[in-house]
């Protein structure tokens, strides 16, 4: 197997997607990778043998790709300047006589880095492409581990860059190439690649973009253990594009009113799926749609304002259900002209489209909400399904609502007024639901359990929403 490491040394990447400059490219590319190897080879004198693995490299088939999580961050507009757009002569046509009285002669132009951050734990800065049937020569091998120690940067100056060639290491891969059901399509180098990087230098001009590739999630590795899944299946993410700035606490209020959106557009007469209801009165008899806000907590600075909301589908649901579910929201976002608009009284008019950046902000990236891990906290408060005072009781309640969801009993619940989140606001700002009490809480189960997380009595309107928590 052939292994090439990048480690991004700033725990930032700013690269630009060709196919969007406003937005990163993430992971970066193959044919990135391959360019900055280029760029190693004529920096540093290369000799023949670099030339010879460079050309071996390009011929290989697209690599699987082992991604760390990343989040998105807000762009930032800064101000560069330009090419002198003046002379530095006087009106006579002569030099200024005093240097400081030159004009400056250039302006400034706004400009636009894309970023994505890296997470700070071992391995989460380092993205490896791995080539599993290639088996370079030793020659080949000595020839790449040169390039790639020559390597300072992929993308913007600003991404700093260590380099290594490495056979051996363990490699489970994020993406693996393949045209059945691609997720996402990515630059990769080909045979003559190199030439057409020469000749596209020769003649000043910029090369033109690579080949393109598909690439799919690659398979997850079989456990010893099954992993402890919660009943919710999948997580369709709306961002908020316009409207007043609202926090969790208008939780209800948009639930509400997504939900009667939903079943506008919906099929009629609206179904379980969608209704929450077999008939006028009757509950749903299996679990069904619900919804959830997604707001900015647990970072520094969060201050449980909403990004967007979200649409929430359990398993076990039939075709016709989920396609009823799709259709009503295909219909809503068609209705709008691709966006959503929701009325919310004295509240004003938020405004909602599909979330499909790549990668969406971290508030707004469903694996956020997925886990696993095994200590979970409250985004929203928990309604507990009966009253009680007693604190005991009121541990077993939640106990039982997450094995309702799926999930084994927790080893430990811990009952709290204030999430331990940061930005979350506190259990007695959120109105009500049914009239029934509800709680922060801190779950934690022996194991590892996979989300999303969403218990209690509210949790098809969006109460009951917990993330993943260390107290680290």
């Amino acid at each position: 197997m052939l292994a090439l490491g990048t480690r991004f040394l700033m725990r930032r990447v700013a690269t630009t997607s060709s196919a969007d400059l406003t937005q990163p490219e993430w992971p970066p590319h193959p044919e990135r990778l391959f360019s900055a190897l280029v760029d190693a080879f004529y920096g540093g004198d290369g000799d023949e043998a670099e030339r010879a693995a460079l050309e071996w490299l390009e011929s290989l088939p697209p690599p699987e790709i082992s991604v760390p999580r990343a989040t998105r961050r807000d762009p930032v507009t800064v101000y560069v300047p330009v090419n002198d757009e003046s002379t530095p002569l006087a009106k006579n046509a002569k030099p200024h006589a005093v240097l400081g009285s030159l004009p400056i002669g250039r302006g400034r132009k706004a400009r636009e880095f894309p970023v994505v951050l890296l997470g700070d734990g071992p391995g989460e800065d380092t993205v490896i492409y791995a080539w599993p049937a290639a088996e370079p020569s030793a020659v080949h091998a000595r020839a790449l581990a040169r390039l790639a120690s020559r390597i300072v940067r992929i993308g913007h100056s600003s991404s700093l860059v260590q380099a290594w060639v490495d056979s051996g290491t363990a490699f489970t891969p994020t993406l693996v190439p393949g045209e059945t059901g691609p997720t996402l399509r990515l630059r990769v180098p080909a045979p003559g690649r190199l030439a057409a990087l020469d000749a596209a230098y020769a003649s000043g001009q910029p090369p033109r973009p690579g080949l393109w590739a598909g690439y799919a999630l690659a398979a997850p590795a079989a456990e010893s253990r099954p992993e402890a899944r919660s009943l919710w299946e999948d997580l369709i993410v709306l961002r908020g594009v316009e409207g007043p700035a609202l926090t969790l606490t208008t939780t209800l209020r948009l639930s509400e009113a997504l939900r009667g959106t939903m079943l506008k557009h919906g099929e009629q007469p609206s179904p379980e799926v969608l209704s929450g209801h077999r008939a006028p009165g009757v509950p749903a008899a299996r679990p069904h749609l619900g919804y959830l806000p997604l707001g900015f907590v647990g970072r520094e600075h969060a201050d449980a304002h909403l990004l967007g909301f979200g649409l929430l589908l359990p398993h076990g649901l039939e075709e016709r259900e989920r396609q009823a579910v799709l259709l009503a929201l295909a219909e809503a976002l068609r209705a709008g002209s691709g966006r959503i608009e929701l009325r919310l009284g004295t509240l004003g008019r938020w405004t909602l489209e599909l979330e499909d950046r790549e990668p969406p902000p971290h508030t707004l990236d469903r694996m956020t909400y997925e886990g696993p891990a095994a200590t979970w906290a409250t985004v929203t408060p928990i309604v507990l399904d009966r009253y009680t005072k007693k604190p005991a009781e009121q541990e077993e309640t939640i106990s039982r609502a997450c094995e309702l969801i799926g999930l084994p009993k927790p080893e430990q619940v811990v009952l709290t007024r204030l999430s331990p989140l940061r930005g979350v606001p506190p259990a007695r700002l959120f109105p009500p639901c049914r009239r029934r009490y509800h709680l922060h809480a801190v779950i934690h189960w022996a194991e590892p359990v996979r989300g999303p997380v969403v218990i209690g009595a509210g949790r098809y309107v969006g109460y009951g929403l917990m993330r993943p928590w260390s107290p680290a």
